[in-house]
């Protein structure tokens, strides 16, 4: 996806997903 980038981390107490530069903490 161009200009478009997001990871997906799985840590042991929360989900980290980082869309665009902006991080969203479930």
């Amino acid at each position: 996806m161009d200009g478009f980038i997001v990871d997906f981390y799985c840590n042991p107490l929360k989900l980290v997903i980082e869309v665009d530069g902006d991080i969203h903490r479930l």
